[in-house]
């Protein structure tokens, strides 16, 4: 199978894409709409547009329609690009690097029970 590249020459495949690209394509469609840009001025509202996004996926949840969940689920992921993009945030690497992170934490640490 050949390699894949995203938009801006970075490599993808089946478990990874670029964040950056999708973030930029997010706000240019988000703008084209009508919607204002992420910017450290109004980061608080659009963090609430996530948490109203996971209400709806809740909600969803709640009445068993699985496909309104999932579209919910990519609004979540597709705000929070978002903001990543705006505030030119490298969510990628974050996300790497959190991962990595948990990875060193011990078994239910906290006394988290899920």
């Amino acid at each position: 199978m050949p390699k894949q590249y995203c938009t801006c020459g970075h490599w993808i495949d089946a478990r990874r894409f670029c964040f950056a690209c999708l973030g930029k394509d997010i706000n240019r469609c988000a703008i084209e709409h009508g919607f204002t840009p992420p910017d450290k001025g109004n980061v608080l509202g659009k963090l609430m547009l996530v948490v109203t996004e996971v209400s709806e996926a809740a909600e969803a949840t709640r009445i068993g329609d699985w496909e309104n969940f999932a579209e919910e689920l990519a609004d979540v992921l597709i705000r929070v690009l978002q903001i990543g993009y705006g505030l030119d945030i490298d969510l990628e690497s974050a996300v790497w690097q959190k991962i990595k992170k948990n990875e060193l934490r011990p078994y239910r640490h906290s006394g988290k029970t899920s």
